[in-house]
């Protein structure tokens, strides 16, 4: 297990990975850890079918996965949506971007798209 207070922490595009730099008794310990974060929409499920056979086509596209989960902060409520994995961590923000134009920025809804991918790892994984 490592221990230490964390220095830096941001992602490695080449490689897609997260670049984690801990101290440990005056010594810096570079680590780095592979990382695939993916993101979420929702919208009518007729609109997300459409929307899955157009994303398993796109070659910056991993892996899309129907999944459900809440969408209203504070409820208990779980409703359909569609996982999207990017194949490298620099297509996140573009798919998403994308995917949120074609829905004329109304259509849907995505969700885990706007917070820093340094962040997102710490959540996930510290």
């Amino acid at each position: 297990m490592l221990s230490g207070n964390i220095l830096d922490v941001y992602p490695g595009y080449k490689r897609n990975v997260m670049v984690i730099w801990l101290i440990n008794n005056g010594k810096a310990i570079r680590i780095e850890d592979k990382y695939e974060p993916g993101f979420y929409v929702y919208a009518q499920h007729h609109r997300l079918h459409s929307l899955s056979v157009v994303l398993q086509d796109l070659p910056q596209v991993k892996q899309l996965n129907f999944t459900s989960c809440k969408t209203v902060l504070g409820s208990d409520k779980h409703k359909m949506v569609l996982e999207i994995v990017p194949k490298n961590l620099g297509s996140l923000n573009k798919l998403a971007t994308m995917i949120d134009s074609w829905g004329g920025f109304h259509d849907y809804q995505l969700f885990n798209v706007d917070i820093r991918l340094p962040t997102r790892y710490h959540y996930c994984n510290i």
